[in-house]
């Protein structure tokens, strides 16, 4: 049986073979978002990158994290509350936790999913799925090196969740949803709020935009390896949004 470690070699030896050679950079994401922080925080392939990706769908579609497993050698772990979804992410080589993120001690929670989405939805058509604080799931884990977070007005209640000041975060893609009408623009603020109160990530660009949302990218800009997972070639993201404030 091939070993682990052989895999992950001959992943990052061609990483830096196309990567070197200038090739273009396939985008699994709905709106490049993946290009994007390729381009500005996450360069360098590294078997020792990881990934958390939570609202993972599929595991496939529009997926955030599948360029940094399939060409940049991280590894992770994806979660996905509806059961039906959950299945398909045997695709991937992942880690997988069917589950629901909630930032209390719930175990169940009732969901409602859509083609692509998931949310918290307490009507009776909804589905009951198992639930869990990301700092249960994380419990032993070093660091993040990048956090995707597409859970559809659930976000804040995920945010708490997390074991900030335990688990270092280097960059964090959140999927907010329209600001118009009122209420998530209120949800939105909430994140925001937390996020500046609460963590030593800095607000750093919007960089996808449809009519559902957009995506905003949170970065520690102190982050303890940032010169492991990001060399600098043209722009360094990192060096930008080090003196930016929220």
């Amino acid at each position: 049986m091939t070993s682990l470690k052989s895999r992950a070699s001959r992943q990052l030896f061609r990483a830096n073979r196309r990567i070197g050679a200038g090739e273009g950079v396939r985008s699994y994401s709905q709106w490049g978002e993946d290009v994007f922080l390729f381009r500005y925080f996450l360069n360098v392939p590294s078997c020792d990158g990881r990934f958390l990706e939570a609202g993972a769908c599929d595991g496939m579609t529009f997926s955030n994290t599948l360029f940094f497993e399939e060409d940049m050698g991280y590894s992770g772990l994806l979660v996905e509350p509806i059961p039906e979804m959950f299945r398909e992410i045997r695709r991937r080589r992942a880690r997988a936790v069917n589950a629901a993120l909630v930032g209390d001690d719930r175990k169940f929670v009732r969901m409602r999913s859509s083609e692509e989405t998931s949310q918290l939805d307490d009507d009776d058509g909804a589905v009951v799925a198992p639930a869990t604080k990301l700092s249960t799931l994380l419990d032993g884990e070093a660091y993040v090196d990048f956090f995707s977070l597409d859970v559809e007005g659930s976000e804040l209640e995920v945010l708490e969740g997390y074991p900030w000041g335990v688990v270092p975060l280097g960059v964090l893609l959140v999927e907010m949803l329209h600001e118009s009408p009122p209420p998530p623009r209120r949800r939105n603020d909430a994140v925001r709020d937390f996020l500046r109160s609460r963590t030593s990530l800095r607000f750093a660009t919007i960089c996808g935009r449809n009519a559902a949302g957009c995506s905003e990218v949170w970065v520690d800009p102190h982050y303890f390896r940032r010169h492991v997972v990001f060399q600098n070639q043209n722009i360094d993201g990192w060096e930008l949004w080090k003196q930016h404030k929220n």
